[in-house]
């Protein structure tokens, strides 16, 4: 269950932009968090950790986009009962 609200939190986070209105730098953190996400099948992404990514995506966003940074706040929650 944490891993399908998981990625909901994921497409919540991508529906609180339109494309143009983040920097290159959030776009590649959320294109990251996104890749950490991956089919277990996959191979792992290399580091750093999804928490990692997903604490930088928070200080670049908490100013200026208060309702992404609430979702990213669930998302680090989410990886930590996850245990990631």
């Amino acid at each position: 269950m944490p891993r399908q609200h998981l990625d909901n939190l994921i497409s919540r986070l991508h529906n609180e932009f339109s494309p143009g209105f983040t920097s290159p730098e959030q776009q590649r953190l959320m294109n990251e968090l996104q890749l950490h996400l991956h089919n277990s099948s996959d191979p792992a992404p290399a580091d750093p950790s999804p928490r990692d990514t997903a604490n930088a995506l928070l200080e670049s966003l908490e100013v200026e986009h208060p309702q992404a940074a609430a979702v990213i706040r669930e998302i680090i929650e989410t990886l930590g009962r996850l245990g990631l």
